[in-house]
């Protein structure tokens, strides 16, 4: 089911943790839910989350909640979930070969349908079920498949030329977990995902909160 309302990007991070915490109580056997209930698992404000599902055109009852198989519908198809987006990752190190094998994808929808190296040790090889392909094939598969997604996750310093094949290969949108700021034409999007700075945030908040905590001593 798709919703053709307008979700913001804030409510999409939020939505697939009220999934999880919906599909946890239909499996126990709960046929309806409230939002008040899902905010207190994600330890959540009742109102950003009916504000949120409401993103999603969901319809709740009052003293009654959500139809909870429903309202997994609705999150789904606000998400783009339940049709196969396929996906290619160059670069099947530590955390290429992690990726390769992370469930979630499939879950929401997407496949990655091979990894591709240069390493003539990984390639040939069969990583989490996904075949390891040279480089070199990487642009016939991508236009072959109609494939616009792709992952990178090579050492930084070769981040830009796989990023140059993947435009030449017709792939518009760019995982970057790379520390390398890349350069691309207008029509292809890159997402960084840069999990060192990521961490430095959490670092930063937990000495803020500890800095808080001795203010109130």
């Amino acid at each position: 089911m798709n919703n053709s309302k307008s979700v913001s990007i804030e409510t999409i991070r939020r939505l697939p943790k009220y999934y999880d915490v919906i599909d946890m109580a239909v499996k126990q056997g709960v046929k309806n839910i409230s939002t008040s209930v899902i905010a207190e698992h994600l330890n959540l404000e009742p109102i950003l989350v009916r504000k949120d599902l409401e993103q999603t055109g969901a319809k709740g009852r009052p003293r009654v909640g959500f139809v909870a198989a429903e309202l997994m519908d609705r999150i789904a198809g606000s998400l783009g979930w339940g049709s196969l987006n396929n996906i290619v990752l160059v670069g099947c190190g530590s955390l290429g070969s992690a990726l390769l094998g992370y469930k979630g994808f499939s879950r929401a929808g997407f496949d990655i349908v091979a990894g591709f190296d240069v390493d003539k040790g990984k390639i040939g090889r069969t990583i989490h079920g996904k075949k390891i392909l040279p480089v070199s094939k990487f642009k016939d598969l991508c236009l072959r498949m109609h494939i616009e997604v792709g992952i990178i996750s090579t050492p930084a310093e070769h981040a830009q030329s796989v990023a140059d094949l993947m435009a030449e290969s017709g792939i518009k949108g760019v995982w970057n977990f790379t520390s390398a700021a890349l350069k691309t034409s207008k029509d292809v999007i890159v997402h960084q995902e840069d999990m060192a700075a990521s961490l430095v945030i959490l670092i930063k908040k937990m000495n803020s909160m500890k800095k808080e905590g001795k203010g109130q001593e």
